[in-house]
């Protein structure tokens, strides 16, 4: 449904807002909490949250794919999940990155380097179908024209 995106749109938005505040401001308050007490600069910490948002908007998204998996029409009773619920999303988000906070530094970075490898996998494949839809669309119009 339309309410449906407009709240993840704003909840993407808020998160991604989240992070670059704490990102360019956070050093002071975040470095005494949770893994990031051995960060000794500011861009441990502002880059090490990022990567604990980032972590935990995937793990809610993926945790919705499972829990939705096989529902075919938004009148199924399990469509309900992925169109509402959103006071329920809010706290298992703000949960998971807590969560987050206190996972070890090295933890992080490994998911950082690995979201960078399964990022760039994504980029190519959305390349490749766009150049397969350009070359059917091409061919589909080639045809038009010949006939």
């Amino acid at each position: 449904s339309t309410r449906a995106r407009a709240q993840y749109f704003a909840m993407w938005v808020v998160l991604a807002l989240l992070a670059w505040i704490l990102r360019d401001h956070g050093h002071d308050g975040l470095k005494r909490i949770g893994g990031m007490k051995d960060c000794l600069d500011s861009k441990c910490t502002g880059h090490g949250m990022v990567l604990r948002i980032t972590l935990a908007m995937a793990l809610l998204s993926s945790m919705l794919c499972l829990l939705t998996v096989g529902v075919k029409s938004s009148k199924e009773p399990r469509a309900e999940i992925q169109n509402g619920f959103f006071f329920v999303k809010w706290l298992v988000l703000g949960g998971i990155i807590f969560g987050t906070i206190y996972m070890d530094n090295q933890d992080i970075v490994d998911y950082g380097y690995a979201s960078a490898v399964f990022s760039s996998v994504f980029l190519i494949l959305g390349i490749l179908l766009i150049l397969e839809c350009a070359h059917t669309w091409n061919d589909t119009w080639v045809g038009y024209l010949d006939s």
